[in-house]
């Protein structure tokens, strides 16, 4: 028999069920500023320098004096992957993956280290392929 799925026993929830449960923006919090972009408007992420980052977004950047490892543990979804050791991306914006490049959205071009290629291209397809299919899934979950 299987185990009950209740909020009581987090462990028998399955991915579908948590989905609603992540937060879907990023707070960014600095000395006399606190700022909010959701995760749809992130575009990616990009390293400047060691110890900063600058989260490129439909609404501009914001600069964060965080590593590029801890924004993305931060982050904690999977719509964010490392496409190079300088670059996280929102997998939702990439258009097309050609020449070692992914192309987003808004025009841009960002390079896609060799190492994570291959990731990157199922991470697109995985995407693509069962996007609808899960949020369908979710929202009849919540709804009902």
């Amino acid at each position: 028999y299987g185990k009950i799925q209740t909020e009581d026993n987090p462990q028998a929830i399955c991915e579908k069920e948590r989905t609603h449960l992540i937060p879907l923006h990023h707070i960014i919090q600095a000395a006399g500023r606190m700022e909010k972009i959701p995760h749809k408007d992130i575009l990616y992420i990009q390293r400047d320098g060691g110890k900063n980052s600058v989260i490129c977004s439909n609404t501009g950047t914001s600069k964060v004096r965080k590593s590029l490892q801890k924004v993305f543990e931060e982050l904690d979804t999977p719509e964010f992957i490392f496409i190079d050791r300088g670059y996280i991306v929102n997998i939702i914006q990439i258009m097309k993956i050609a020449d070692g490049m992914a192309f987003l959205k808004n025009g841009e071009a960002l390079p896609i280290s060799r190492s994570h290629l291959q990731s990157v291209k199922a991470a697109q397809n995985s995407n693509q392929s069962g996007c609808a299919d899960r949020k369908e899934k979710c929202l009849s979950h919540i709804d009902g």
